[in-house]
């Protein structure tokens, strides 16, 4: 749990964003919140996985990286997702997904004000 604690810290310092998370899936392809950088970006990732919807579940899905500039404009895709996270005031969010082979493992998502 550090390492993963310190891999995400580490990413978001040097991306340069607000806030970071890191999604792990299971043998089951669920994914797990495995690491935040801050509280609320823990409670969004929560959210997100209840909600069942937002830009990691997209990422991990696909295996493909989802960036999203502006936020607010992707309301219809995440009817949720997009409340929560512009009230918790970010404007942009990025998902890489995590890799082992051509295996997706999980996903690390950037949030930016």
């Amino acid at each position: 749990m550090e390492l993963l604690t310190e891999l995400t810290e580490r990413s978001a310092a040097l991306l340069d964003v607000e806030a970071a998370g890191l999604l792990l899936a299971d043998p089951r392809r669920d994914l797990h919140l495995m690491a935040a950088t801050s509280e609320q970006s823990r409670e969004l990732e929560l959210f997100q996985l209840q909600a069942d919807e937002g830009p990691c579940l997209d990422c991990y899905a696909t295996g493909r990286p989802v960036s999203i500039a502006d936020l607010p404009a992707q309301q219809r895709r995440w009817p949720r997702f997009v409340p929560a996270a512009t009230e918790a005031g970010f404007a942009s969010v990025h998902a890489v997904p995590m890799r082992a082979a051509s295996t997706v493992l999980g996903v690390v998502r950037e949030l930016c004000r």
